[in-house]
């Protein structure tokens, strides 16, 4: 329940009684704002799984950028072993702190790929 009716209704009244005592003009204004929040829910940062019936980029023509949680090494050799994925580079959130710092290069980052990966464990960074 956002607003409990009789509590407001009980509020306007005293109100109203509080200016009748206090002996004010009948032309002075009152005015009542009543503001209602809701608390709204934790945003969920995991995205959701769309089916596409063909895909957004070609994976043999496309630049792919993997953000991932250091140490990102662990990740480069997972993805060496299992062949090639169509990822082009893996990017620790260190070095990707580090190096882009200013906004022409994070300008320059974003201009260099096609797309942007990041593991469940970035999104919140």
């Amino acid at each position: 329940k956002v607003l409990d009716r009789p509590q407001t209704f009980s509020a306007a009244k005293s109100i109203l009684k509080h200016v009748k005592r206090k002996g004010t003009s009948a032309d002075e204004y009152v005015s009542l704002v009543v503001a209602v929040r809701s608390v709204r829910k934790a945003r969920k940062t995991k995205p959701q799984r769309i089916p596409l019936t063909s895909p957004l980029y070609k994976s043999e023509n496309a630049e792919v950028c993997f953000i991932v949680k250091d140490p990102q090494r662990t990740v480069k050799d997972y993805l060496i072993e299992n062949g090639p994925c169509g990822v082009t580079k893996v990017l620790g959130v260190s070095k990707l702190k580090a190096r882009y710092k200013t906004f022409e290069s994070k300008r320059q980052l974003c201009d260099s790929f096609d797309l942007f990966l990041a593991d469940d464990r970035v999104l919140p960074l």
